[in-house]
Order: C-alpha cells, then structure tokens, then sequence
C-alpha cells in the first residue's frame, strides 16, 4: 500500500494535483520510514546517531536519503503548488482564494503541525516545538480571520 501510494502522491506531485496533501503525507510516510527502517537502533548519543546520516548501512541505521526526500517536500507542504498546476488551475477556476484571509498562514500552521507530530517521535522536544508553534500559529488565524 505504501508503495502505491508513493507512486501515486509522486505522479500526483508531477501534475500539482491535491500537492499539500500529497506532500503532507508523503513527509509522513517518509517519517514512518525513517523511524522503522532507517533510524539506528542503538544510540546514546547524538555522535552515534550522527553516524547514521550516510548512503550505506553499517550497522549505525541509513538515513540520509530518505531525510533528504522529507526536506525536499517541505517547500511544497508550505508554499503549495506553483502557477503552472492543476491546483492553481482549480483555483483560478473555482475563485477559491477569494474571502480567505491569510490562508497561507494557515496553511503553513498545518504544516508546523503535521512535520512536528512525526518528529516528535523520533526527537520528543525539538517536535513538540515545532508541533506547539504550528498551534500557536493556527489559533493566531482563527483571531485574524474571525473563526
């Protein structure tokens, strides 16, 4: 299923289609991958997990690729789609951006949201920062917009 759905959210990325959600969970399943794939699974330190951030597997977990994957999905989770999409076709059509006040806010508060609940469990208080601020963020839309 993840394979599939890998592929899928990778076409879907491809055409700008539904590209936050598809980048949200992606960035997740990449998380989930990382966490019971490619994490080490011994570590004391942050030296040993450190040498963990390589291409090859000897022992100390691999991963390098995958959290390079997760990083390059973060523009699209906070920016979205660029001019050339299906999604910005969709809004132009539709007339969706019209009477929503500061939408990138909050959709970069989602986003806060969604990376620091998977991170969280790898690195419980860089996580839950990053967690707390995209809340803070999300209730500081719900006082601008009125909601």
């Amino acid at each position: 299923m993840a394979t599939w759905f890998e592929l899928s959210g990778a076409i879907a990325l491809l055409l700008g289609l539904g590209t936050r959600f598809f980048a949200f969970s992606l960035f997740i399943l990449t998380m989930v991958a990382i966490a019971s794939v490619h994490w080490p699974m011994n570590w004391q330190t942050l030296q040993d997990l450190a040498m963990g951030y390589a291409i090859s597997d000897k022992g100390f977990g691999n991963f390098k690729l995958p959290l390079i994957f997760a990083v390059m999905l973060l523009p699209l989770v906070f920016r979205g789609a660029g001019k050339l999409s299906l999604d910005a076709l969709a809004s132009r059509y539709f007339n969706t951006h019209e009477g929503q006040p500061n939408a990138d806010l909050l959709a970069f508060a989602l986003g806060l949201m969604v990376i620091g609940g998977p991170l969280a469990l790898l690195l419980p208080t860089l996580g839950l920062v990053i967690a707390g601020a995209g809340v803070a963020m999300a209730l500081l839309w719900a006082f601008l917009s009125g909601k």
